[in-house]
């Protein structure tokens, strides 16, 4: 039976972009690199027991334009804040892409925002009340 959620993978489109993001703007902790034989890993913990997977092939393929409406496409992760409102301005003074500013959802009980990370990924950030 499922336990537990390992790891989440983003293929990476700016590898150093995207590890100042994870790691400066959203502040989760770097784990480590692991050098594959085509492809490099680079781990972030989301939280003491889920890995935020990053993956840099070295022969990688054109970026894949999607859309949030695309049917058995992968839509978002959503992760937790305790202050959705310093991470949204975080977002805002580093020109991060929020696509949807914190607003109350109340059938969800929660504050929530989208933004999207340097390689096209959206995130959803939620502050639970």
């Amino acid at each position: 039976m499922i336990t537990n959620l390992d790891h989440i993978t983003i293929i990476l489109a700016d590898k150093a972009r995207s590890i100042w993001f994870y790691s400066d703007i959203l502040k989760l902790p770097f784990i480590n690199i692991v050098k594959m034989s085509d492809h490099e890993l680079i781990y972030f913990y989301l939280n003491a027991v889920t890995r935020l997977e990053l993956i840099e092939y070295y022969h990688s393929e054109d970026k894949v334009k999607t859309s949030p409406l695309n049917v058995g496409s992968y839509r978002h992760m959503a992760l937790v804040t305790d202050n959705i409102q310093l991470l949204y301005n975080v977002c805002i003074d580093n020109n991060i892409e929020v696509t949807m500013k914190p607003q109350y959802l109340e059938l969800l009980h929660c504050i929530a925002m989208l933004i999207t990370d340097p390689n096209g990924v959206e995130i959803e950030i939620i502050q639970k009340k």
